[in-house]
């Protein structure tokens, strides 16, 4: 999403640039607009290679085939360029110096290997905080260009009663409720939020309040999905990953939300609530 709308207002500010957006598989481009077109890798190949081992050994013969000015590193790697082009990586956090135990170990081993060689080639490094750019410098030695932090779109302000109530009939929840938004992985540190609730829960100090999980799976959940599962009787309810046009309400109805993340690059959840 923050790429998204980062693409939005480059064809904003760039009118007589050509986008070209390279992927693996079919995608949705982020602008309907004759000046963007999708540059998909046909091959077999790449629809069973990681995205990230994909971008790296396959995605630069695209790139070169289009002779580019400037290719961004939304993703922070950088595939192998032809001569002249200058590259921008955007770095959004350092899990896998940070967290590490959060991640899987393919994930884990691919930043490790590719991720500081990806920074060393960038003509301009950019993160999505200056928390993350402090902790680039100190981990690395790189110094950040720029902070460019995710902004929040125009449509998350607070939500008229009519479609809050719409919300959630979608998602047959009732009020009040606490929120937490984000995948289902380790570094979301649902479990200890799930814990506690059901602890408050025991006591008696949240008689009325559910807790609404928004969010699509991710990695190392057993444990987490035994205790949703024994929250459910108990006000823990699990929505999936939820479209973006349903958060603005899904807010405006929740009493508080929650971020009680081990570690967040930026932690855009809490800017759009606000």
């Amino acid at each position: 999403r923050y790429v998204i709308e980062l693409c939005r207002q480059l064809d904003h500010v760039l009118p007589k640039a050509l986008f070209f957006v390279y992927a693996p598989t079919a995608l949705r481009l982020p602008v309907s607009s004759e000046r963007w077109s999708a540059r998909i890798d046909q091959s077999r190949m790449a629809r069973n290679l990681n995205r990230g081992l994909w971008l790296i050994s396959r995605a630069g013969s695209l790139c070169r085939h289009d002779r580019l000015d400037v290719f961004w590193g939304a993703v922070t790697l950088l595939p192998a360029l032809g001569p002249g082009v200058r590259a921008v990586s955007t770095v959004y956090d350092l899990n896998h110096k940070i967290v590490p135990s959060t991640m899987l170990a393919r994930d884990l081993w691919g930043r490790r290997l590719l991720f500081g060689r990806s920074l060393a080639r960038a003509d301009e490094i950019l993160t999505i905080s200056h928390g993350t750019a402090a902790k680039l410098h100190s981990a690395y030695g790189f110094t950040a260009a720029g902070v460019v932090s995710p902004g929040a779109s125009e449509e998350f302000t607070p939500q008229a009663r009519d479609k809050v109530e719409a919300c959630l009939t979608k998602y047959r929840l009732k009020t009040p409720y606490l929120l937490a938004v984000g995948t289902l992985e380790p570094r979301k540190n649902f479990e200890l939020l799930v814990e506690s609730f059901l602890q408050m829960k025991t006591e008696g100090l949240l008689p009325a309040h559910t807790l609404v999980l928004a969010g699509g799976r991710g990695w190392k959940d057993r444990r987490l999905r035994g205790l949703l599962e024994r929250g459910a009787s108990h006000g823990v309810t699990v929505l999936g990953y939820v479209d973006q046009q349903d958060l603005p309400a899904l807010y405006t109805g929740a009493d508080v939300l929650i971020c009680p993340s081990l570690y967040e690059g930026f932690g855009m959840p809490v800017l759009e609530a606000r």
